[in-house]
């Protein structure tokens, strides 16, 4: 990424509404700008400084489960080539973290992982955004391993026989609270699977707010970008 940074500091990267990866910084940072939003817990003004960037590229070192008032995040730590270490933290119920999941069992992470985040109106419902992350590695895109796309015959089929997927006939008369219901379930589901298959250590027992990354922010103001 070419940033410049004291090499033994972590630096925490956070998801906003414009599906870009923010960092806090100091003001006056060359190329930061000023974000004014309003802390929802107090409905008092704040206002950071932060750059932003479309996405990061290096070794996952580890992978962690972090619960606070705010709901469970995946924190990444991840290394660039100069050796400089950042936590990429994702809301687990957040497209970005499902994506991240989902595409988790298919990753080696002996290697190289690119990530590009994205956030982007709905053609179809301009209220509605479609967000999400490319993942890649040797170039190639790292899909789901659990819905696989079959490009010859254009079905889907699941890879996991207890994934939760929605019946077809059913759903087709689901409101949006069912639909909650039914992703709220699926997010569950996924975040066992991976305690359970060691794909991502679980939360620290007893782990409070004062402990938590700067970044945990994002709880209160990622819709106010």
């Amino acid at each position: 990424m070419g940033l410049k940074t004291d090499k033994d500091q972590k630096r925490y990267l956070y998801i906003l509404k414009d599906g870009k990866l923010h960092e806090k910084v100091e003001e006056g940072t060359d190329g930061a700008k000023k974000r004014v939003f309003e802390n929802k817990d107090d409905n008092t003004t704040v206002e950071k400084w932060e750059m932003s960037y479309p996405g990061i590229v290096g070794m996952i070192t580890g992978i962690q489960f972090r619960d606070s008032k705010y709901g469970t995040n995946i924190n990444i730590d991840i290394k660039d080539e100069d050796e400089n270490e950042f936590v990429l933290s994702l809301k687990a119920s957040s497209k970005y973290g499902e994506s991240f999941m989902e595409a988790l069992p298919n990753l080696d992470l002996n290697q190289e992982i690119d990530i590009t985040t994205y956030s982007f109106p709905d053609k179809k419902n301009p209220e509605r955004r479609i967000q999400g992350m490319t993942i890649k590695q040797d170039e190639e895109k790292v899909r789901s391993y659990f819905n696989i796309y079959n490009e010859e015959t254009k079905t889907w089929s699941i890879s996991v026989k207890d994934y939760p997927t929605p019946d077809a006939k059913k759903s087709k008369t689901w409101n949006s609270e069912k639909w909650k219901v039914f992703f709220a379930m699926r997010n569950e589901w996924l975040k066992d699977y991976m305690v359970d298959n060691d794909l991502i250590k679980a939360a620290e027992a007893g782990a409070d707010d004062e402990d938590e990354p700067e970044t945990d922010e994002k709880k209160k103001d990622e819709d106010d970008f």
